[in-house]
């Protein structure tokens, strides 16, 4: 799959002055974009409300509600068979503009298709639309030890940072259509670490670089069988090990 290219957009100001902008993306578009108009704003939300100081994972999602008629080219009919789409396809970018000097990343994730409420009513109708930064769907795909190594050794020793690289980049939708390999998109502050490692006071002296696991660690294994936990509880077991959370903010990851 790839990004693809801006098929529809709305932009909109706050009560507090802030524009916003949102973007869909249709990975088999190549025509132009066309503007729709939201109903209100957007509810971004956190995973874990009241038990925040026990979540590692914090994945967020993304709701908004816009009018839906035949006066934006083809939005009726891409809202009548979203149901029906591959999940993956259609990505969203939020962004922000809190100064006038042009817009940056808020937020970055994908279309659910399943999950968008619509109603049998007469033209305009509104239509509820929600959107995941992708953590929540780690849950449904496997932990792949070979991603961390050309020769697929379960033994061979990788960096924390690594890790988490692999799993946000390669499983991920947030991470995997919205950058590339070479982007700087995890940001971390983590206070532990081993007497021997330099002070973390630098990026080139991050604990996450320096803390190593083998993959095999995220497999149960039993007498005959080795079967992988899913892409989420390999995450939360690198959480729990900093005692730090992973959420996104501005279109980045954080791990603090």
């Amino acid at each position: 799959m790839a990004l693809g290219n801006v098929k529809y957009w709305a932009e909109f100001t706050s009560d507090q002055g802030v524009d916003y902008k949102i973007q869909i993306y249709d990975e088999d578009w190549g025509g132009s974009s066309y503007e729709f108009t939201l109903a209100e704003g957007f509810k971004l939300t956190y995973d874990g409300r009241g038990k925040e100081r026990y979540q590692g994972v914090k994945g967020s999602k993304l709701e908004f509600t816009a009018w839906v008629d035949s006066s934006v080219p083809t939005f009726e009919t891409f809202v009548d068979g979203l149901n029906q789409t591959i999940q993956g396809r259609y990505k969203i970018r939020v962004e922000r503009d809190d100064t006038g000097g042009g817009y940056s990343n808020y937020w970055l994730g994908v279309l659910i298709p399943d999950l968008a409420d619509k109603e049998d009513v007469a033209s305009p109708r509104a239509v509820q639309f929600r959107c995941t930064d992708g953590l929540s769907l780690l849950k449904d795909i496997d932990f792949d030890q070979s991603v961390y190594t050309t020769t697929a050794n379960k033994e061979t020793l990788q960096s924390v940072l690594q890790m988490l690289q692999s799993f946000l980049y390669t499983y991920n939708p947030a991470s995997d259509f919205f950058t590339s390999a070479s982007d700087s998109f995890i940001f971390s502050y983590v206070g532990w670490y081993e007497n021997s490692m330099p002070s973390p006071n630098t990026q080139a002296s991050d604990p996450l670089k320096y803390t190593g696991f083998y993959p095999k660690a995220f497999l149960t294994i039993t007498e005959d069988t080795e079967k992988p936990i899913s892409a989420y509880e390999a995450l939360e077991q690198l959480t729990k090990l900093f005692g730090a959370r992973l959420f996104q903010v501005d279109g980045k990851w954080r791990f603090i």
